[in-house]
Order: structure tokens, then C-alpha cells, then sequence
């Protein structure tokens, strides 16, 4: 053997003599490194998300800020539709629901803009399927950054749209090509903004926490309230849609306010047999289906006693909201009364002692003028449109 090969032989028993003596040690971290993937492993589900979506931790968190903010509750003037943007106490913003027709997105962006900048939506509700609710979703997620959705589980009998349902509530990705419609649309928004998502129920309540850095501690609550999951099959099917509705209640300062999407007279029974005592004594209801005679029967509106209703609808809409029947219901109840129709956006504050002040996009009409149906609505239709456009 010649000094060069004696020198590799050399090296390779050096190498192999501080390998044995270090074998214990490499397999040492070795194992370590197993059981902390095992422990990740279970504790995830057995499942690993490596998709790209957003933090969900704005749900049950508390926040230190430097002033505290009011609760405000915007219903947006988007004709005959629904469309409420809340700003939180701590400044997270939630948009529920974005009415329809492309001219109703000037109110949106004129709205969810402070000071030139687009705000975060840190939760975005769609509360059923209908076009009136969802139709400028898409819209909403592709012009601002959404963190987290909120949407209805959907079952159908329909063989038109039981496919379509099936994979919107599976998450799956749906062409909107092939399948020109609403949900399909909204699905794919959802996905592309890749934000946590998850079906409303009573378990998605949450309360968050907000601490004054000069000092106090305040809470505010937004609590999923409907539909009851056991009720769910009785009417869980997109021909009824409408009672799907998320209905939810926010609390804050001591003060209630209910917010029933399109939810009609039977989901308002179930309340009342339950006897929820969560509902009573609201101090801002907003009627449900656009004050349509679907919904707001005078046993519910009994049961929730509110001291304040807001009827979201358009002007001398086809559909004659709100009905007189309702708007009876709500003279008996002796509430007052806001419109959108009538009013344009009607904007709520609510502060830390429960002190609430209303705010009406135009006050230029004769109050006797809220409490007409939709027939005696059209005949002022000309005179309210007059008002709106000067205002523009």
C-alpha cells in the first residue's frame, strides 16, 4: 500500500470511528424529531393545512388600543337589498351581506374607504343565497381584503341545483363559466381570497375583548343565533332560502341589536316557542325580508319588543316592501321607525355606556312618510328620488 492510499484509508476509519461514537447522539435527535412530528400530527387532526389562507385570529381575541372606538352599524342605502357594515369597538370591521346590481357599489366603496384607504373586512357574513344579499360579493372580495367568512350550510331536494349545493357547501371549486350563478360566483370569491371560512351555527358566537391602555375594559358580543341546527332539515333547502338566514345578534354597552336577514314567520315561531330570552327587549331591531308580509308577525315582534326598527328597501320596489300588514304590526308596537328607502343609509352609534344616536342620510321628508306601505311609497317615489339625486 503507497502513503497516498494508506492516507484515504486513515481518513475513512477517523470517519467511521466519530460516526460510532456519535451514533447514540444522531439518533437521539433523530427520535426527537419523530415525536415532534407525531405530537404536530395529532394535534392538528391528523392533517396538515399548507394552503394559503388567512389568520383567523381576530375571533374571541382581546385588543389593547389607545382610545376606543364605538360600536357602529351602517345600513346601507343599496336599494332593495341588504347591506350593513359594522365597525367594532377595537376597530375590526365586519360587512354583512353586499346587496346587488353594479350601481349599489359606489355606496360600498364610499363606506368601506377611510381617508382614501380601502378598510380590512375582518369578517364577511353572507347570510342566505339570495341575488338581493350576495349578487356584490365577488365584488367585495376582489376590491378588499376579507380575513374571514361567514356563510349558510346549503341542502337541497332540487335536482337543478343539488349538485351546485353539494359542492359549494364541500368548498369545492365551482366554474362560474359552465355554471353562470350567484353562488358559484361567491364560492370562487371566497376561495381566491383564500380567507378562513366556516358555516355559521350557534357555535360560531364570539366576544371580544378591548382594553383602554389609560385604563377600562370593555366586551362586545356577536352571537350567531339562527338557524337551530335541529331544525335545520325541516327547511334547509334553497327553495326556502330565506330561512337559512344567519340571525344575529351584537351586544354592546347593554344594548341589543337583531339582525334577521330574510328569515320569515317561521323561523320567527321557533324564537318565540323557545321562549330565547336573549331576543327580548331589543333596542334595535331590523325587520326581516325588507319589511316584507313573509316575516315580523305581531307575536314575534311582541316577543323582541324592540324599541327601534330599520326596514331596509328600495323605492317603489316591485315587490310593494314593506307591506302594510307589517308596517301595522309595527305601529302596534309602538316602535319608531327608520327606512332606507325613505332615508338613505341609516347610520347607529352606540358607545361604552349604551348611549345610542341614530344618523339619517336625508331628513328632508315628513315623518307621517315611514310609516307607508310600499303602494303609498310609490306615489312619493318622484318626490324621494328629487331629494336623493340633489343630495348626490
Amino acid at each position: 500500500m503507497d502513503a497516498k492510499e494508506y492516507k484515504k484509508s486513515n481518513k475513512r476509519k477517523a470517519r467511521k470511528k466519530r460516526f460510532s461514537k456519535n451514533k447514540y447522539y444522531y439518533i437521539f435527535v433523530v427520535a426527537i424529531i419523530i415525536i415532534v412530528v407525531a405530537v404536530l400530527f395529532i394535534s392538528n387532526g391528523f392533517s396538515f393545512d399548507f394552503s394559503d389562507k388567512k389568520d383567523k385570529n381576530n375571533v374571541g381575541v382581546e385588543t389593547s388600543v389607545d382610545k376606543l372606538q364605538n360600536l357602529t352599524i351602517r345600513f346601507l342605502d343599496v336599494g332593495q337589498g341588504d347591506c350593513i357594515f359594522i365597525t367594532f369597538p377595537d376597530g375590526k370591521n365586519m360587512l354583512i351581506d353586499a346587496g346587488e346590481h353594479k350601481e349599489n357599489r359606489d355606496v360600498i366603496d364610499k363606506y368601506l374607504t377611510n381617508g382614501g384607504k380601502k378598510v380590512t373586512l375582518d369578517y364577511c357574513v353572507a347570510t342566505h343565497p339570495d341575488s338581493d344579499h350576495i349578487d356584490n360579493m365577488p365584488y367585495v372580495y376582489e376590491q378588499y381584503d376579507v380575513l374571514r367568512s361567514y356563510r349558510p350550510y346549503l341542502k337541497s331536494t332540487s335536482n337543478r341545483v343539488s349538485s351546485l349545493t353539494e359542492e359549494f357547501n364541500k368548498g369545492v371549486i365551482i366554474d362560474s363559466k359552465s355554471k353562470t350563478n350567484i353562488y358559484a360566483d361567491y364560492l370562487n370569491s371566497v376561495y381566491n381570497e383564500k380567507c378562513e371560512w366556516e358555516f355559521f351555527c350557534d357555535s360560531s358566537d364570539f366576544t371580544n375583548s378591548v382594553k383602554v391602555k389609560d385604563g377600562g375594559e370593555y366586551k362586545y358580543t356577536v352571537d350567531f343565533m339562527m338557524p337551530y341546527i335541529e331544525e335545520l332539515n325541516s327547511f334547509n333547502d334553497l327553495r326556502q332560502a330565506n330561512n337559512l338566514s344567519a340571525i344575529i345578534m351584537i351586544e354592546y354597552g347593554g344594548k341589543k341589536v337583531l339582525l334577521t336577514g330574510d328569515a320569515e314567520k317561521k323561523v320567527e315561531k321557533l324564537f318565540v316557542e323557545k321562549a330565547d330570552a336573549k331576543l327580548a327587549d331589543c333596542d334595535v331591531l331590523k325587520l326581516g325580508h325588507h319589511g316584507s308580509n313573509t316575516s315580523s308577525t305581531i307575536d314575534f315582534l311582541n316577543f323582541v319588543k324592540p324599541e327601534n326598527v330599520v326596514i331596509s328597501c328600495g323605492v317603489s320596489n316591485k315587490y310593494h316592501h314593506p307591506n302594510k300588514e307589517t308596517i301595522e304590526n309595527v305601529i302596534n308596537c309602538k316602535a319608531d321607525v327608520y327606512r332606507t328607502d325613505i332615508q338613505g343609509t341609516i347610520t347607529i352609534t352606540i358607545d361604552s355606556s349604551g348611549n345610542i344616536v341614530f344618523n339619517k342620510e336625508y331628513d328632508d321628508f315628513d315623518d307621517k312618510m315611514l310609516f307607508f306601505d310600499g303602494d303609498e311609497i310609490k306615489l312619493q317615489a318622484e318626490k324621494i328620488n328629487k331629494v336623493k339625486q340633489k343630495a348626490a
